[in-house]
């Protein structure tokens, strides 16, 4: 029997499964539009990838308006191990030609995308809103330089070389995929700043790198033998990505933004320190 692993996560918003149906739903209006967009999205992927034998998405079955402040929509409930489950019961060969759909998967939207020169102040302006939230936060400001240290010392890095803009799930990591024998199965898509594979890319590292999910995880099950296992796969992506320049100069900065933006969401000392401690060993 597969446990029952509980991810917990920042969405805002509420799971309920009834009669082979998930309904997810948010009461809580600063989530609303959030909410739309994730539907809009897996709408558009369910039938971009309705033909691939390897990915499913859920289909969107209806969308609900409770009132201003609430709003939801129901989809397919397909059943699937989440990743602890999967990793701990089956072999190294099997993970492998799963994470390598993931990799296919990310590679296909890079050949779709148009590399460009992106307007830096694009990213200027993320960070800048983001250092006014440390700045107004106790827990946060002493970490504000974390933020200055990408505005004086990285940007430049946006007027030397062509960026992908293109199609991107937003937010791949392993709490946002399920596995089945012949298939995965996307979920919970989110519309990002700047869409682009390289954001798939750093959502992935996320978990293999940086271990997010399993730290998020509330079950018991094998640490050393996850770990291992996550190492390996993450030493895999990052060789695999190599090949690509833009992976080469923009992966650190926008994963260290990646980090820094879960700092606001976190609930206790213990997670910021080590979310600052993933962020310290990236150069």
């Amino acid at each position: 029997m597969c446990k029952n692993i509980t991810i917990e996560g920042n969405s805002g918003c509420s799971l309920e499964i009834h009669n082979n149906k998930i309904f997810k739903y948010t009461q809580d209006i600063k989530y609303v539009e959030r909410l739309k967009l994730q539907c809009a999205k897996q709408n558009f992927f369910f039938d971009l990838l309705i033909s691939d034998v390897h990915i499913k998405i859920p289909k969107v079955l209806n969308e609900y308006v409770y009132s201003e402040s609430g709003y939801g929509f129901s989809m397919q409930y397909c059943r699937a191990n989440n990743f602890i489950t999967f990793f701990e019961n089956f072999d190294m060969r099997n993970i492998l030609s799963k994470i390598e759909i993931l990799l296919e998967f990310i590679d296909k939207n890079v050949n779709t995308c148009q590399m460009i020169y992106i307007d830096k102040k694009i990213v200027k302006n993320k960070l800048e809103s983001l250092y006014q939230i440390f700045f107004n936060s106790d827990k946060l400001r002493q970490y504000a330089f974390h933020i200055t240290d990408i505005l004086h010392n990285q940007l430049y890095l946006f007027d030397k070389y062509q960026f992908p803009i293109g199609y991107c799930h937003g937010d791949l990591t392993f709490s946002n995929i399920l596995f089945q024998n012949q298939h995965i199965i996307l979920i919970d898509f989110l519309d990002n700043f700047i869409e682009t594979p390289l954001q798939d890319i750093v959502k992935l590292r996320q978990d293999t790198r940086h271990k997010w999910s399993l730290k998020m995880a509330r079950a018991n099950y094998d640490e050393i033998k996850i770990k291992i296992i996550l190492n390996y796969l993450d030493d895999y992506i990052d060789k695999y990505f190599l090949k690509y320049e833009f992976y080469q100069y923009f992966y650190n900065i926008f994963q260290k933004i990646n980090l820094l933006r879960i700092l606001p969401y976190a609930k206790n000392n213990d997670v910021i320190c080590y979310i600052i401690s993933e962020i310290n060993t990236l150069k």
